[in-house]
């Protein structure tokens, strides 16, 4: 980006929020194995909560 001069940076005054969705067809959702991937997938995202903002 420095080597283009019609770029311009921008301040960031409000920090950007994203939300995340966990989507499985709910007739799956009973399953023990989809819990277990579903509640995985969860952890690892909040631990590392850094890598997704």
């Amino acid at each position: 980006a420095r080597s283009m001069p019609e770029l311009v940076a921008v301040d960031v005054v409000a920090p950007i929020r994203r939300a995340y969705w966990l989507v499985y067809h709910e007739s799956v959702r009973p399953l023990r194995r989809v819990q277990i991937v579903a509640s995985f997938i969860t952890k690892a995202v909040e631990r590392e909560r850094g890598l997704f903002l």
